[in-house]
């Protein structure tokens, strides 16, 4: 079972219980309050990673993002959040997805809210490990995103 239908299973079950962020428990436990505030305290004190590390517009008008990819356990469920300050060009959107090469690469999907995935194809191809930086340039007008890895260079040369 993917971690993607895991998490699915887990929200939508009658038999566990989402008390906050990354706590669980089974129905009808009686929890210590101080215990749970203890994790809460806990995961709140845990280092958020930045994900996406530059966005912006490249010469010939497509929006760009550049993301360092996590510990890829499961390359289908790679999800980030959209720049805030590009999230309302893709929200809700649906872009068919293309490596460098022109092969395609399944189709990327963007929530109302910026959460976006579609990646695994790509990235399972693409040989894709911790720490790469994955870029993705979305044309607006074609609906399409073009998918690469790319080094710290590459993303100096997008922004200067």
């Amino acid at each position: 079972m993917n971690s993607h239908t895991f998490s699915v299973y887990l929200t939508y079950s009658a038999v566990t219980a989402h008390v906050s962020t990354d706590i669980w428990t089974l129905r009808g436990l009686q929890l210590d309050p101080a215990a749970v505030e203890a994790l809460r305290a806990s995961n709140a004190e845990q280092p958020r990673e930045k994900r996406v590390l530059d966005y912006g517009w490249t010469p010939e008008g497509r929006l760009w993002v550049g993301v360092r990819l996590p510990d890829l356990k499961s390359v289908s469920s790679f999800i980030f959040l959209m720049p805030s300050a590009m999230r309302r060009l893709v929200a809700d959107g649906e872009f068919s997805a293309f490596s460098e090469s022109g092969l395609p690469s399944g189709r990327i999907r963007v929530t109302e809210d910026g959460h976006c995935w579609g990646y695994g194809p790509f990235l399972e191809r693409s040989g894709a490990d911790e720490g790469d930086i994955f870029i993705v340039e979305f044309d607006l007008a074609e609906r399409t995103a073009l998918l690469r890895l790319g080094d710290d260079e590459d993303l100096e040369k997008l922004s200067p």
